[in-house]
């Protein structure tokens, strides 16, 4: 019938261009079929690309090994029928993105795009707390850090992010989950409650947001 196919992918091009290398990841020795590293350490997705490390990779954070292995297997599958796409569409934008777009040039981004109503795929309620508190910054001087639905950092990292967000000096909105990182339960007793008290006049900490509406009119900058 020549009719072209287009893939849409509402993931980051970075982490959509990883799971189109799956095959050359398990061609080169990194990963078995089923996406359990067959040796530890770091791999380059290009020439001049941080490195990324087996135990890293988007299905190896995805809880217990059950868990794992259905994640791989969707990715690959997802992999799969991108690769078969005459174009690959991204809800991203260049400027965020630039070097995964030198990277994976067969990425075309088509974003931001946001859902109209509320989404169904909502984990946590909202903490509307922070629209009022974005509401009182002047626009473009509110730094964001959200992380997503799955990334799981170990507590050095949740307290090297959290340090740097107070050494900044810049109103900042961390959003960050309870189950943010493994340890985080035993950090928060023994230090986060300390740092929200620091920084209490100066950013806030909520467990989920709105990420469209009303509690973007303060445009905050940063990462996601």
């Amino acid at each position: 019938l020549a009719v072209r196919i287009a893939c849409f992918s509402p993931m980051p091009a970075a982490y959509l261009g990883t799971l189109l290398r799956i095959p050359e990841l398990i061609a080169d020795g990194f990963f078995d079929d089923n996406g359990i590293p067959k040796r530890q350490g770091a791999f380059l997705l290009a020439p001049n690309t941080p490195p990324l490390y087996t135990a890293h990779v988007p299905w190896g954070v995805a809880g217990g090994p059950e868990v794992q292995l259905t994640f791989f297997q969707n990715a690959s599958r997802n992999a799969q029928a991108a690769r078969l796409a005459d174009m690959v569409l991204c809800n991203t934008f260049h400027d965020a993105e630039a070097v995964a777009f030198e990277l994976y040039p067969e990425i075309l981004p088509i974003g931001p795009l946001f859902a109209d109503g509320k989404t169904v795929g909502q984990f946590l309620p909202e903490d509307t707390r922070c629209i009022k508190w974005l509401d009182a910054h002047a626009d473009n001087s509110v730094v964001y850090a959200a992380f997503g639905s799955t990334t799981v950092f170990d507590p050095s990292q949740i307290q090297e992010l959290a340090e740097g967000l107070e050494l900044a000096g810049r109103p900042f909105l961390w959003v960050v989950r309870p189950d943010f990182s493994s340890g985080f339960g035993g950090l928060r007793k023994a230090w986060f409650d300390e740092f929200e008290n620091r920084t209490a006049g100066k950013g806030m900490v909520v467990s989920w947001c709105a990420q469209q509406q009303r509690s973007w009119r303060t445009a905050p900058s940063g990462a996601s």
